[in-house]
């Protein structure tokens, strides 16, 4: 992998969150102002962890940060794992569609941190091959 597919990655990981963070505040939006909870699993608590994803995503975009890619699929993956116990009553429809969502964003995920070290790790072998040819002259 070259430094310009792991920005691709970081990048696509930003965006796919950021769609899913601004799904999440609309449907909270709506929420609040029916004054009725209409989605299991989203509260008035969700809007903490809309604040923490939204610091996550620009933290991920701005500085390609390891720390807030890792963030970032823990806390989709906890969001998973607390939807599973809510969700009640549902058709293996439902299931197949949520599965087949999940499977498709957390490959994304998972591409987006790996892309997030790539990028850490060739930016470092790059400055370090400028010093030493520095040095060298």
């Amino acid at each position: 992998m070259n430094i310009i597919n792991a920005k691709k990655r970081v990048k696509t990981m930003g965006i796919v969150a950021a769609v899913i963070m601004g799904i999440q505040l609309l449907f909270l939006l709506a929420m609040v102002t029916l004054g009725q909870a209409f989605l299991p699993g989203l509260d008035l608590w969700s809007i903490v962890d809309v604040f923490i994803g939204c610091a996550l995503v620009i933290w991920l975009l701005v500085k390609k940060s390891r720390t807030a890619a890792v963030g970032l699929l823990v806390l989709y993956i906890i969001a998973q794992l607390m939807m599973v116990f809510t969700v009640q009553n549902s058709t293996i429809g439902f299931w197949i569609g949520r599965l087949t969502m999940v499977a498709i964003i957390l490959t994304i995920y998972g591409r987006g941190v790996q892309g997030a070290f790539a990028y850490h790790r060739l930016k470092k072998q790059e400055e370090e091959q400028k010093a030493s040819e520095r040095v060298a002259y």
